[in-house]
């Protein structure tokens, strides 16, 4: 009976995508949890319907994209081009060598379809968003204008043209902090202040490339070498000349050891990054960013009664930030699997303080599942699927109270699905051999 439904759905979905209703297939596709097969065998289908067309593969390289399989959706957006699958095949394909790294690869395919389709919007803000990341603030000033994005030109125009930049930025939400640096009349002192807000962002691109120019106009800073240092290190470059000139400046700058340590642990160099971590903190001891590093240090070294004293510290710093809340209950539930009241209550006012943010539920599914309570574990977890439905951790426990519910069908689903939203994840490990039991 069920072969025979999903043999019912497969060819009207296979009718749709191969005679060009793709926006309902696809809707109909993701709309249905789990059903990450089906659709591969829905284009397949479609491709046997329609050899000659190109739009399968333009769906399942789409398909791929919502997994975040880009080697997958590289391949199929590569065929679908060949097979001359027009914008679409080369704007997917765009995107799919982007998030894998090969950045003029997808500038290339990103220019290809822009030649056949001139105004699109969406190409011209892809192209200016990728510009913007590398710092190239003319070029991207000019594809965001064309995709009438006048937020994303304001960051973009900030370094350039700030004037313009602090007009178009007045309409935007969340800009506060940029129309304060935007005001600033010291040239070095704004870059420098933008540098820092474009890292905060995570746009460490951009970050390296108005940081290099203040630091040309004004080279005595030790604050623009470290946080140039910590660009470079984020960016994969080496930071230690930037570094070296920070603490050359102002060996007592917290941030100069801080974001030193930082480097060294990303290095591996556990050692190297507790020491310029702990220097840190003697310098600023109501830090609590240095406290949480520390702690990262600690539990990579396993010594997790440690690590729990400096998160603890985090959050007598700062209660108000559920980010060290969270990053306490990934240590007490997520890793020691602690279920007293302790840990159970932490993870409450993280919720309470971040209840868009889908960890907290997770955590505290999982600390009630390791308690045993499974009926409170479920809406938990749920909550957390709602909040981020391929969320490998809280589908592989969704499962297990599934299982110990003795609801086998929804525990084993649950399981499968796991292995297709991260299937080189240890989760998909442990659903596999969980399916199997």
């Amino acid at each position: 009976m069920r072969q025979w439904l999903k043999s019912l759905l497969l060819l009207p979905l296979a009718l749709m995508l191969a005679l060009g209703y793709r926006e309902w297939a696809f809707v109909l596709l993701l709309s249905r949890s789990g059903d990450f097969p089906l659709g591969l065998e829905a284009l397949e289908k479609a491709r046997e319907l329609n050899p000659a067309s190109p739009k399968p593969l333009v769906w399942e390289g789409r398909l791929y994209l919502s997994r975040s399989l880009y080697d997958y959706a590289e391949k199929a957006f590569s065929l679908a081009v060949e097979m001359g699958g027009g914008v679409e095949a080369l704007t997917g394909l765009g995107d799919a060598l982007f998030a894998r790294g090969k950045r003029e690869e997808a500038m290339a395919a990103w220019h290809k379809a822009l030649e056949i389709r001139p105004y699109d919007p969406a190409l011209h803000r892809r192209i200016g968003l990728a510009l913007f990341k590398e710092g190239r603030f003319h070029a991207a000033a000019f594809h965001l204008q064309e995709a009438n994005d006048p937020c994303l030109l304001a960051l973009a125009l900030s370094p350039i043209n700030p004037t313009e930049a602090a007009r178009l930025a007045e309409n935007c939400h969340g800009f506060e902090g940029l129309k304060s640096i935007l005001s600033v009349p010291d040239k070095p002192l704004r870059l420098r202040e933008l540098g820092k807000f474009y890292t905060a962002m995570g746009e460490y691109g951009a970050a390296k490339a108005v940081l290099e120019e203040s630091l040309a106009l004004c080279p005595e800073s030790a604050e623009g070498w470290a946080f140039l240092g910590h660009a470079l290190s984020s960016l994969g470059l080496d930071p230690s000349q930037a570094f070296a000139k920070s603490l050359e400046l102002d060996y007592t700058f917290p941030a100069g050891h801080y974001f030193m340590g930082l480097h060294f642990l990303a290095q591996g160099n556990l050692e190297g990054a507790r020491q310029e971590l702990l220097y840190a903190l003697s310098l600023e001891p109501s830090n609590p960013h240095f406290q949480a590093a520390l702690a990262e240090v600690e539990i990579r070294r396993g010594n997790y009664a440690e690590a729990e004293v400096r998160l603890k510290k985090a959050v007598e710093l700062a209660p108000e930030e559920p980010s060290f809340r969270l990053y306490l209950g990934e240590l007490q539930i997520g890793i020691l699997m602690r279920t007293d009241q302790e840990a159970l209550e932490n993870i409450r006012k993280a919720i309470e303080a971040s209840p868009s943010d889908p960890k907290g539920w997770e955590l505290a599914g999982i600390a009630y599942y390791y308690a045993g309570q499974t009926a409170l574990a479920e809406p938990y977890l749920k909550k957390a699927l709602e909040l981020s439905s391929d969320s490998p951790r809280a589908l592989y426990y969704l499962g297990l109270v599934y299982y110990l519910e003795g609801q086998r069908d929804k525990a084993r689903q649950l399981f499968r699905r796991v292995q297709e939203v991260a299937p080189a994840s240890v989760w998909a490990h442990r659903a596999y051999w969980a399916e199997r039991r």
